[in-house]
């Protein structure tokens, strides 16, 4: 390390060479500000004295206290458990009183109805409720400025809920620990407390301390100790400048017991420093609590409350069932369950055996394809596509709805107790959990059993056990089991008092380390001045017991960390303690990183002369999956498989013919990679969310719409009348409702909650369509309507080495056509495609013509103008109509002043959409699918999972 702190007559932390005097005085107990500097300190004095030491030697402040200061009654003493019992009993009669709301100002009457909200609030203010009522009962309130009146309302409501908190203790025999005075006694032997400033409570006992001959107090020290305070740009580049050091120490032999990390910041710093240290082999071990929510089983408690929340929708229903950290029983039956969902757009809202989505999917009989109507080869041999499939999954869905709606109704936590474990042996297979999440849903199940004891013993009758439960389930942290030889990870104020022989303290900013004591927090600050209620401020004096915690100490912030900018603390620039890492420095931490040393070999041409395990890991794999001799890397050559390669080749071919559509040039022109696995391979990736409206069916929808439009008027006038108006108004009408209300299919995931106002936006907007085709194309003549065409790609001739024809095989174009209308001037055809949103732009069709283009050219038009090239009447133009924005873009053939592309550019767009047919044939045929790189974004890629471009060493 590069910030030495070391003792010149010893190599121990300075702290530990100055109480060291204490600790072969064997009749004197020494105590820490925690457990954990306590636990420090023992293992300490059994290294220093070479034996055993007797562990009540040393103890924490909070041992101390229970043992010094008598607080105990026969009564049973209250906890955070039964403070959130009494506030959500008086909440809830708050919420239910009809005569007016109990609280005036304490809770605003007109959120009465949200009263279960403030049960956290109330729970953390009880403790100081009476330490407060004491202050108000001494300072004459109504004397104060304007604001006496609501002041006054807050008072009365906060001497209200006092009340109320008393006679619930006294109702079922409890006291409040932080209502009873501190009736010190005399402790027995000596004792040494050991820098108590740096607690938040010392000052409430600082007196009877010092009236106790028996105990005598270490300071903390008055001055910082001999250490620096590092500033670096970021937090990325701090936690980069730790780790390194991390890794020189363990890398020189020093053990992991040596060792200890405070973190100052937030989880994200967290986050990023166990990300960073895993990569560098780094062996860390957090000795700090996380939400137990966020762990398995917790969040098993949150996946059943929103499920039951959102009425049983899809997407909450998969993130229940198909969540892999859960051992679900049958995950394959609740899989055909989720995809029966998102295709019947089950989005919640269902009545609980009413004629919801869920019970017409139910009914439709049609389990087994999977989800947006692709095939499941799983779903089917399951028995999917058969009546008794269908009854098993409504079957395995309404158990499940059922078993929900009884733990959130559970009227006692003894109930509630019963239906979990229900629950929980019907769907969940918790033998084969593994060994963390099967602790952490006993830590759920004991706070439930906890809450069924207190129950029963107090009498006490709850309303709403289920969310009592959630809200104390959302304060529980969950500690993790220590691992073996890895480096304790503590958070700020935790690590005060420890004294390792290497201590980093890191995100140590001004914002970080402040410890202000109020109590009184939920108060305004000119309130409190008024009540004169105390309030102190021990930052630096925990700074300065820090400043002395190592013999190598390590103190360091970030001016912009994960939270936003960081100032420096006012103590360490008071001392002239803040420095910036030299480049010295920097560039020897730079040197320790064997992934940086990795990427230059590489460069050099040389082997890394180190390298991580998991380095080793993935190169080995690397060499076994295609960077070694015989492998196949699909972004350098063909596919080398002639039977692989004929598969893919033959799914494209109808008719000895291989046929592209505009889709197939985009898709391989954008990536390779990703037609291969689209269109050449046939995987799709599976989407278990259901939209409210699901995009692609919708716009099928209004296609299938304005098809049936367009025929209804061709059958009834040889051509479009706009003296017809009225009658094609009526026409689309009876359209539009036939397709919505009779013929929409109920597995197309439109949520039927959406269907009406469905309706009410396709007949606004299809409205529009046939103001303007009455407009625009008066007169002209309906050809056809979602036409099929195929056509041939003409002969494109490259330059070889021969000078020869490439690419013998016959290729064709193939598309569907929207509408092909005739122009009455020339008999032309015109050709319309409609956008349910956003069209094509110009320079993505121009990009055809560009040798270089830097995007996927726009290829759907000039395959259209080729479609129709062949056939009689000859092609005319060719437009886009976006639904969405009511417009029509002149793409190509037009001469007038607003079309992309003139008649006379016709023939080098034809070209040029046909020699990128016949490479892209070739290369199909080749079995080539290296990557183009013609687009520089992979947002919405469907094959970014399995990317070979993303196969990194790193």
């Amino acid at each position: 390390m590069n910030n030495s702190a070391t003792d010149s007559t010893s190599n121990l932390p300075l702290l530990y060479a100055e109480l060291s005097r204490f600790l072969m005085e064997q009749d004197l107990r020494m105590v820490f500000p925690s457990e954990v500097s306590a636990g420090w300190w023992r293992r300490a004095a059994a290294v220093h004295s070479g034996g055993a030491v007797r562990s009540e030697r040393f103890i924490s402040w909070d041992r101390f206290k229970e043992a010094t200061f008598e607080r105990r009654r026969r009564e049973r003493p209250s906890n955070n458990i039964l403070r959130m019992l009494f506030a959500n009993d008086l909440l809830e009669r708050n919420r239910r009183d009809q005569q007016g709301a109990l609280f005036e100002r304490f809770i605003s009457p007109e959120y009465r109805e949200s009263s279960p909200a403030f049960a956290s609030a109330i729970v953390s203010l009880l403790p100081t409720l009476e330490l407060l009522l004491e202050r108000l009962d001494r300072v004459d309130a109504t004397t104060s400025p304007p604001e006496a009146a609501g002041r006054r309302a807050l008072f009365t409501d906060l001497r209200l809920l006092h009340a109320e908190y008393r006679a619930f203790l006294e109702r079922h025999g409890l006291f409040e620990p932080a209502y009873l005075k501190a009736e010190e006694r005399m402790p027995e032997g000596r004792h040494l407390l050991v820098c108590p400033e740096a607690l938040e409570d010392f000052a409430e006992f600082a007196d009877p301390v010092a009236r106790m001959s028996s105990v005598e107090v270490y300071p903390v020290p008055g001055s910082l100790g001999p250490c620096t305070l590092w500033r670096f740009e970021n937090s990325v580049q701090e936690i980069q400048a730790a780790v390194s050091q991390l890794e020189e120490l363990l890398d020189a032999g020093v053990p992991q017991s040596d060792i200890a990390i405070t973190v100052c910041e937030d989880e994200r710093y967290l986050t990023e420093l166990f990300s960073r240290a895993a990569l560098r082999e780094v062996p860390l071990q957090a000795r700090y609590g996380g939400p137990l929510t966020e762990l398995a089983g917790g969040r098993l408690m949150l996946r059943i409350e929103e499920l039951g929340a959102a009425s049983f929708a899809v997407s909450e229903l998969g993130s229940l069932l198909l969540d892999q950290a859960l051992p679900v029983r049958d995950r394959e039956l609740a899989k055909r369950v989720v995809e029966l969902g998102v295709r019947h757009g089950c989005i919640g809202g269902d009545p609980p055996g009413g004629p919801g989505a869920w019970e017409r999917a139910f009914s439709n009989g049609d389990v087994g394809r999977g989800a947006a109507g692709a095939n499941t080869a799983g779903a089917n041999t399951a028995g999917g596509n058969t009546a008794g499939g269908a009854r098993q999954e409504a079957r395995y869905f309404r158990t499940l709805r059922s078993a929900v709606s009884e733990v959130r109704r559970a009227e006692s936590f003894s109930a509630l107790r019963t239906a979990l474990n229900k629950f929980l042996n019907a769907f969940l297979d918790t033998d084969s959990w593994d060994e963390e999440g099967k602790r952490t849903l006993q830590w759920a199940q004991d706070l439930v059993a906890e809450l069924r004891d207190i129950e029963r013993e107090l009498s006490l009758v709850v309303g709403n056990p289920w969310r009592v439960f959630l809200r104390l389930l959302q304060t529980r942290r969950y500690v993790p089991l220590r691992r073996p030889a890895a480096i304790p990870v503590y958070l700020y104020r935790v690590g005060a008092g420890i004294a390792p022989r290497y201590h980093f303290v890191l995100g140590a900013s001004q914002q970080a380390t402040r410890v202000s004591v109020d109590p009184f927090g939920y108060l305004s600050a000119d309130l409190k001045d008024d009540l004169e209620l105390p309030e102190h401020d021990i930052t630096e004096d925990v700074l300065r017991l820090f400043s002395h915690s190592g013999s190598e100490l390590w103190m360091s912030f970030a001016v912009e960390s994960f939270g936003g900018r960081r100032l420096t603390p006012p103590l360490f620039l008071r001392e002239g303690r803040v420095r910036e890492p030299t480049a010295e420095m920097r560039t020897g931490w730079a040197e320790l990183d064997c992934y940086r040393t990795e990427l230059q070999a590489v460069v050099d041409g040389r082997a890394a002369a180190r390298l991580y395990r998991r380095q080793h890991a993935g190169l080995s794999a690397a060499a076994v999956s295609g960077c070694g001799e015989g492998g196949c890397e699909l972004d350098e050559g063909p596919i080398s498989d002639d039977g692989l390669r004929r598969r893919v080749h033959e799914r494209l071919r109808r008719d000895d013919e291989l046929r592209l559509s505009s889709t197939h040039l985009q898709s391989y022109a954008a990536c390779p990679f990703e037609f291969l696995i689209r269109h050449g391979v046939g995987v799709r990736r599976v989407e278990y969310q259901a939209a409210p409206e699901a995009p692609v069916e919708i716009g099928t929808l209004y296609h299938t719409a304005l098809e049936r439009l367009c025929r209804e008027i061709k059958a009834a006038d040889a051509c479009i009348r706009v003296e017809h108006r009225p009658r094609y108004q009526e026409l689309l009408s009876n359209v539009i409702a036939t397709v919505v209300e009779r013929d929409l299919p109920r597995d197309t995931g439109i949520a039927s909650a959406f269907v009406p106002a469905l309706r009410m936006r396709m007949a606004r907007q299809l409205a529009l369509f046939l103001d303007g085709l009455l407009d625009r194309f008066r007169d002209h003549a309906i050809l056809e309507t979602e036409a099929w065409r195929v056509a041939p790609v003409q002969a494109a001739f490259v330059e070889t080495d021969a000078e020869e024809e490439r690419g013998a095989e016959a290729v064709g174009f193939i598309g569907k056509l929207d509408l092909i209308l005739q122009r009455p001037a020339d008999g032309a055809t015109i050709v319309l495609d409609y956008k349910l949103g956003a069209t094509p732009k110009k320079r993505d069709l121009l990009a055809l013509l560009d040798e270089q283009p830097q995007t996927a050219p726009a290829f759907q038009m000039a395959v259209y103008a080729e479609l129709l090239e062949h056939t009689q009447p000859p092609f005319g133009a060719a437009l886009y109509y976006s639904i969405k924005d009511n417009r029509f873009s002149a793409a190509l053939g037009d001469d007038h002043a607003g079309a992309w592309v003139k008649r006379n550019q016709l023939a080098a767009i034809s070209g040029a959409v046909c020699a990128h047919a016949r490479e892209i044939a070739d290369r199909i045929a080749a079995g080539r699918y290296e990557e183009n790189l013609l687009q520089d974004s992979c947002a919405g890629c469907e094959a970014r999972a399995i990317c070979r471009r993303k196969f990194y060493i790193r």
